[in-house]
């Protein structure tokens, strides 16, 4: 619903705004019994990750038993004595603070479209919901099933990048003029972007 449809005007909101916060909760990987691996460039390139700067990175999975096993493991006394064979245990907070600017104030005011007011908020540093999230996952907090599941959005992947993409027009290693469409420099071949 827009603002006008509500009855309040633009120039209220964005003269009184002085933040947005969003927040979701996510699985904490069990520390215990948390499986290492190291993601596919596939897997990578799914969530908008380059595959030349995380190759090789080490994440985790959670150690998720069936049932069945989950009582063989009690009966042998094998079972993770802090998740019980859940693989996960606790929640982690992921939060978007979208801190308000002149540009965004002048962007409310005029009534623009919620995606360019989250573009125009990463590309001045906010750090949205997804890129939080992936985070955590490198610190092996939690899984990329669990960023799948409560974080990924398509339009999130998009803004990171469209961000990213306007942000690094020219390789940081060979200094060659780089194409926004360009993941990777082709002539170094080294990655864009600084996750």
């Amino acid at each position: 619903m827009r603002l006008e449809e509500m009855g309040v005007e633009p120039f209220m909101v964005s003269s009184s705004l002085i933040g947005v916060l969003a927040q979701r909760l996510v699985r904490r990987l069990c520390s215990t019994c948390r499986i290492a691996y190291t993601p596919s460039a596939a897997e990578l390139a799914h969530f908008g990750l380059s595959t030349s700067q995380d190759a090789g990175l080490t994440m985790h999975k959670a150690n998720i038993l069936p049932p069945e096993e989950i009582q063989a493991a009690k009966a042998k006394g094998q079972l993770c004595d802090r998740c019980h064979g859940v693989g996960y245990k606790g929640r982690c907070g992921v939060y978007e603070v979208m801190r308000m600017t002149e540009r965004l104030q002048g962007l409310i005011t005029e009534g623009a479209p919620t995606e360019r007011l989250k573009e125009v908020a990463v590309e001045e540093g906010m750090k949205t919901l997804l890129a939080y999230s992936l985070e955590l996952v490198r610190q092996g907090h939690t899984t990329l099933e669990e960023v799948e599941r409560v974080t990924f959005t398509d339009s999130g992947v998009e803004a990171e990048l469209k961000a990213k993409r306007k942000s690094s027009l020219t390789c940081r290693i060979c200094d060659a003029e780089l194409k926004p469409e360009w993941l990777e420099c082709p002539y170094c071949l080294t990655s864009r972007f600084q996750d």
